[in-house]
């Protein structure tokens, strides 16, 4: 497990391996207005109350029913035959019942980097799956972002690759 802190550019990004959840976890149930998406596998057991995906959809539900929240989320959509296609439908699914505008990237390309965005203030980049065996993972590691000029280009991207993807599913 490590946490590191790197001056780029003038700027402080801190570096998570396992204290990724710790801090992930703070940011969403602190979120104010929005929560954005991108991931690559997304997988839970709804059975299991310790599951943190359970508190992710937990956080997320919150913010869009009570705050009238923005919950957008891009989920990769493998080709037939990937292992994580079956966990993808399942999940994609469960989230559009749950309200929530999912899209999905597909085609030839992948999507690798894992991005989190909430509010003007947090984004988080990196390698964390939404799974808990890589949430949890010394392997894995995400940066997060507090630069307000940063989230801002961000988030002028993020939306302008959205509004081109399709809902999840469509095909």
């Amino acid at each position: 497990m490590f946490y590191d802190q790197l001056n780029i550019g003038g700027e402080m990004v801190s570096l998570y391996s396992m204290g990724f959840w710790h801090c992930l976890k703070s940011a969403l149930e602190g979120a104010i207005f929005r929560v954005w998406m991108s991931v690559y596998v997304l997988n839970m057991n709804p059975k299991r109350k310790s599951d943190p995906l359970l508190k992710i959809i937990a956080c997320l539900s919150d913010l869009q029913k009570h705050r009238n929240g923005s919950v957008k989320m891009v989920l990769h959509m493998p080709r037939k035959g990937a292992s994580n296609r079956h966990c993808n439908l399942v999940f994609g699914r469960f989230l559009i019942d749950q309200g929530f505008d999912v899209r999905q990237q597909s085609g030839n390309s992948s999507l690798h980097a894992k991005t989190i965005l909430i509010d003007n203030t947090h984004l988080f980049v990196g390698s964390h799956n939404m799974v808990k065996s890589s949430i949890f993972n010394p392997l894995e590691v995400t940066a997060y972002i507090s630069d307000p000029t940063i989230i801002s280009v961000f988030a002028d991207d993020y939306t302008k690759w959205f509004e081109t993807l399709e809902t999840f599913g469509s095909k």
